[in-house]
């Protein structure tokens, strides 16, 4: 079997295009990443995982593309066809095991890690892959390039947000990961500067920023009417207010309740909220709240929905609302911008880099300020026009093909 090395000075040869055609060489290489984040429920870093995949198997510098799926290394058409099976368009829930074990002791939890570093050294070890990148933080041992995206520093910058065991799992594991890597990619220029302000132990130089990308689909929801079929599925209100994301205080879902049962009575009701999203953890910030307002008909809650459906009610929304403490990139308002519905952001530094002028912000510890962000929206129909028209062009300027461009530009910095 040919080595890393061997293996990726290999080039293909294609004539270029002008009026003076000339050979261009194409490096090409063999990629490895870790595929489990896609396996699970549609979370950020699942996403980031899938549409990066996605991307580089149809790039031609890429000769081939290994996913690890927790037990071995398989083509990108193998894993894609697994994770889709059974499902429309829409990544399954990841193995019940691997569900369960994320719930259990630390020490089980770091016996069942270190089965899944032993597997993927062997799975690894044949292939003669080039480069493995690892999409979600901490990488598996590896003796080629390693390329390691970080896409926030929650961890660190807000801990009490976080659940314990996940906070201890990252402190103790980050450090090694950063420091074993020969390119750390972050999502944002916000999360670059995070990086070099929590971790100057990083060299500078190994940082790269890649902004995520929309999904063509969301694109398309705001260019069509939405099917009468969804509100009849989901049971949804003629009008409404929608918050996306997982049920975790970092979201400030507690922020938004506090700040929606502020509003004039007949505006709650004629523009109820309507909550989806898996369930995440320390509930008790906003549960007993929630569960009140359910009760008064002013929220609804339709748990997680499968991501084939999330453009369509984005688009059947009056206002995204997403109030949120710290992010890394914000993707989800950037969808929502893309389906043309207005969106309603925390005014926090990604969220601005992320939206700039197509959002209107409000403090997110301020619930006074979202209520009176949420009735500008509401009551201002030119406003929610404007901001329908300048988040679709905001949207457009963030594209998979641009996040892998810069992906694969930083793969070549590494290989000879």
């Amino acid at each position: 079997m040919a080595s890393a090395r061997s293996a990726s000075a290999a080039f293909t040869r294609q004539p270029a295009l002008g009026a003076h055609r000339r050979t261009v060489y194409i490096r090409r290489m063999r990629i490895l990443v870790n595929g489990m984040p896609a396996m699970g429920a549609y979370t950020g870093v699942g996403y980031y995982t899938w549409h990066l995949l996605e991307e580089l198997s149809r790039r031609p510098e890429v000769e081939a593309l290994g996913v690890f799926d927790g037990w071995r290394v398989i083509t990108w058409e193998a894993f894609s066809s697994r994770v889709l099976s059974g499902e429309t368009d829409d990544p399954p829930g990841g193995s019940s095991l691997r569900q369960l074990m994320r719930t259990l002791l630390p020490p089980l939890r770091r016996a069942w890690a270190g089965m899944r570093t032993r597997t993927f050294c062997r799975a690894s070890a044949e292939g003669g892959w080039s480069l493995y990148h690892e999409p979600n933080y901490v990488a598996y041992p590896f003796t080629g390039p390693l390329v390691v995206t970080v896409h926030d520093l929650s961890f660190l910058r807000t801990p009490e947000y976080l659940p314990r065991d996940r906070i201890g799992w990252l402190r103790e594991n980050f450090r090694d990961s950063f420091a074993r890597a020969d390119r750390v990619m972050v999502d944002s220029n916000f999360s670059l500067g995070e990086v070099l302000a929590l971790c100057p132990w990083v060299d500078p130089a190994r940082l790269r920023v890649a902004p995520l990308g929309v999904d063509a689909r969301f694109f398309a929801a705001g260019e069509a009417p939405v099917p009468t079929s969804l509100a009849a599925d989901l049971r949804l209100p003629p009008r409404f207010l929608l918050f996306v994301g997982t049920l975790e205080p970092r979201k400030n879902l507690q922020g938004l309740l506090r700040a929606h049962a502020l509003l004039p009575e007949a505006l709650q009701r004629e523009y109820p909220l309507v909550i989806t999203g898996g369930r995440g953890w320390r509930q008790r910030y906003f549960w007993r709240r929630l569960q009140q307002q359910r009760l008064r008909g002013t929220v609804r809650t339709l748990g997680y929905v499968p991501h084939g459906m999330v453009p369509l009610l984005m688009r059947a929304a009056t206002a995204l609302c997403y109030p949120s403490h710290y992010e890394g990139f914000g993707l989800c308002p950037l969808q929502a911008a893309a389906c043309g519905t207005p969106v309603l952001a925390g005014d926090i530094p990604p969220l601005r880099e992320t939206l700039q002028d197509a959002a209107v912000f409000a403090d997110p510890a301020d619930p006074e300020a979202i209520a009176a962000a949420l009735r500008r929206l509401v009551e201002d129909a030119s406003l929610r026009a404007v901001l329908a028209a300048r988040g679709r062009e905001r949207a457009a300027q963030y594209t998979w093909d641009r996040c892998a461009d810069r992906t694969v530009g930083t793969y070549r910095e590494l290989l000879p």
